[in-house]
C-alpha cells in the first residue's frame, strides 16, 4: 500500500496537469472559464482532482498508519468516500467530453501560421530589439518542465533543512536563475522571433547551449537527490535514489561523460544540425523544433557538467585535463561560427524560402548575423567558465591541504609528510647497505688479504717482550 500511494499520487498530478491543459488551449480568453458550460465543467473537474489529491494525502498521513494498528474501519471509511468522489469525478470528465468548446470566428488560411503556429510577428526594427522582450507565448514542454524542476529543487532543501542539514544559497539561486534563463530562451521574443530569424535562433541556441547549463550544473541538482531522497529498505525493492545512484554509475553515462565524447558531441551536434538537411526538417514541425532545442539544452548540460560541475560522476578528471579539453574544444566552436558567416549556401534554404519573410534583412545577411552572433556570444561563457573552472581548482587544493594538515596534526598513519620522511629513510637504508656491500668485496679483491691475517700461536712460542733477547 505503500508503494502504491506514491505512484497513484504522480498519475493523478500527471492526469490533472494534462487536463487542464487540454482544456485551456480549447478557450481563446480565460474569462471563458466563468462565462461558458465547458469552462464551468473544467473547474468542476479540476476541483474534483484536487478534492481527490486532498484524500489522497490524508489516506497516506492517516489512514494507513491506523490499517498497519489493524484498524480497518478508518480505512473503509476514507475508501469509500474516495470511490465516490472519484465517481463524480469520471461523470464531470465524460460531461466535459460531450461539451463543445466554445466557438471560434472563423479564420482565413494564413500559409505562414500553418508553418509557425502564429501569425508573422511584426518587424523587429533596431536597437533596443523591443519585440524580444515583449513577444511572449507560452510553451507547455517548457512551461511546465520548469516549474516542475524548480518546486522539486525547493522541496528537496527545505527536506534538508528540516532534519537540520544545510544547502548553500548560491546553489539555489544558480538553479533557478539556470532555469529563468530556460524560460526566457523559449517563451520570450527569442523563441517567437527564433523561427522567423537565423540570427535570432541562434541567439536562443547559444543561450540554451552555453548560459543556462552553467548555471544548471553549478545548482547541483543530482547531489541534493541524493542528500534529499530517503533510502531504499534493506531487503526492499531499489527506490529512486538508488535507481539515480545506479545511472551514474552505468555505462552509458560513463561512455558519454568521457570528456572526449562530451566535447564531441557539444561540438559535432551544430555541425550536424545545420550543415544537413535536418534543420530545415526539424523546423517544419513544432515537435522537431522542440526536440532540437531539448538537444542543444542536454549537450550544453553534459558538456558542461564534465567541464565545472559539482555532481558526482563516473569519472575523477583533473583540472588541468578539464582546462585541456575546453580550450581544445573552442577553437572548433569558432570554426563553426566563421563558417556560417563566410558560407555562401543557405542554412535551412528551404524552411525560409517557405517562410518568406516580408521584412528585415536577407536571408544571406541574416545567416551572416547568425554566424556573428554564435562567435561572440562563444567567448563570454567560455571566460565565465575558465574563471569557474580556476576557482574550483584553487578550493580543491586549499582543502587538499587543509586535509594534509589535519593528518600531520593527527601523526596518524595516513600523515603524507611521515610517509615521505620514511620514504626518504628507506632511500638511505638502501644506499647504505649497497655502500657496505661494494666496501666487502672491494677488501676481499686486495693481495695478501689472507696473509695479513694473524695466525694463532702455537704452545711454547708465545713470549713477551721481556723474555726475549
Amino acid at each position: 500500500m505503500r508503494r502504491f500511494s506514491p505512484l497513484a499520487a504522480w498519475c493523478l498530478g500527471t492526469v490533472a496537469a494534462t487536463g487542464a491543459v487540454n482544456g485551456l488551449i480549447r478557450l481563446e480568453a480565460p474569462g471563458q472559464l466563468f462565462t461558458t458550460r465547458y469552462g464551468l465543467l473544467l473547474l468542476a473537474k479540476t476541483a474534483a482532482l484536487i478534492a481527490l489529491a486532498v484524500c489522497g494525502a490524508r489516506h497516506r498521513r492517516r489512514t494507513l498508519p491506523a490499517l498497519e494498528a489493524g484498524r480497518r474501519a478508518a480505512f473503509a471509511r476514507l475508501a469509500a468516500a474516495e470511490l465516490l468522489l472519484l465517481a463524480a469525478t469520471v461523470g464531470l470528465a465524460a460531461g466535459l467530453s460531450r461539451t463543445p468548446a466554445p466557438a471560434r470566428a472563423p479564420e482565413s488560411y494564413d500559409p505562414v501560421r500553418e508553418l509557425l503556429g502564429f501569425p508573422m510577428p511584426a518587424p523587429l526594427g533596431g536597437f533596443p530589439w523591443t519585440p524580444l522582450f515583449t513577444e511572449w507565448r507560452f510553451d507547455g514542454v517548457f512551461g511546465f518542465a520548469t516549474a516542475a524542476l524548480a518546486l522539486a529543487y525547493l522541496a528537496g532543501v527545505r527536506r534538508l533543512r528540516a532534519r537540520g542539514d544545510t544547502w548553500p544559497v548560491g546553489r539555489t539561486v544558480s538553479w533557478l536563475a539556470g532555469l529563468a534563463v530556460v524560460v526566457v530562451a523559449t517563451m520570450s521574443g527569442l523563441g517567437t522571433y527564433g523561427k522567423v530569424l537565423f540570427s535570432v535562433h541562434m541567439g536562443q541556441h547559444m543561450t540554451l547551449a552555453m548560459t543556462a547549463p552553467i548555471l544548471l550544473v553549478l545548482g547541483a541538482p543530482v547531489t541534493l537527490a541524493l542528500r534529499a531522497l530517503p533510502a531504499a529498505p534493506k531487503g526492499g525493492r531499489r527506490g529512486p535514489r538508488e535507481l539515480l545512484t545506479a545511472v551514474l554509475g552505468s555505462r552509458y553515462v560513463k561512455v558519454i561523460s568521457h570528456p572526449v565524447v562530451a566535447g564531441v558531441l557539444f561540438i559535432g551536434s551544430a555541425f550536424a544540425v545545420y550543415y544537413t538537411p535536418l534543420f530545415a526538417f526539424l523546423m517544419r514541425s513544432h515537435y522537431g523544433h522542440l526536440a532540437m532545442l531539448v538537444h542543444f539544452l542536454a549537450v550544453g548540460l553534459l558538456f558542461f557538467w564534465v567541464i565545472i560541475g559539482v555532481d558526482p560522476g563516473p569519472h575523477r578528471i583533473p583540472y588541468l585535463a578539464k582546462l585541456f579539453v575546453m580550450i581544445l574544444t573552442m577553437p572548433f566552436h569558432s570554426w563553426f561560427s566563421i563558417s556560417l558567416m563566410s558560407s555562401t549556401d543557405l542554412i535551412g534554404a528551404g524552411w525560409w524560402t517557405a517562410l518568406d519573410r516580408p521584412w528585415g534583412a536577407s536571408l544571406a545577411d541574416d545567416q551572416y548575423n547568425a554566424g556573428a552572433i554564435a562567435w561572440a556570444t562563444g567567448d563570454i561563457p567560455v571566460l565565465i567558465t575558465t574563471i569557474i573552472l580556476a576557482v574550483q581548482w584553487v578550493r580543491s587544493d586549499a582543502r587538499e591541504a587543509r586535509r594534509v594538515d589535519r593528518r600531520i596534526d593527527r601523526g596518524d598513519a595516513g600523515d603524507p609528510l611521515a610517509a615521505y620522511n620514511a620514504y626518504l629513510a628507506s632511500l638511505h637504508a638502501r644506499d647504505e647497505r649497497i655502500r657496505m656491500a661494494r666496501a666487502g668485496r672491494g677488501d676481499a679483491r686486495k693481495p695478501g688479504a689472507r696473509a695479513a691475517t694473524p695466525a694463532p700461536p702455537v704452545d711454547g712460542e708465545a713470549h713477551s717482550m721481556e723474555d726475549r733477547p
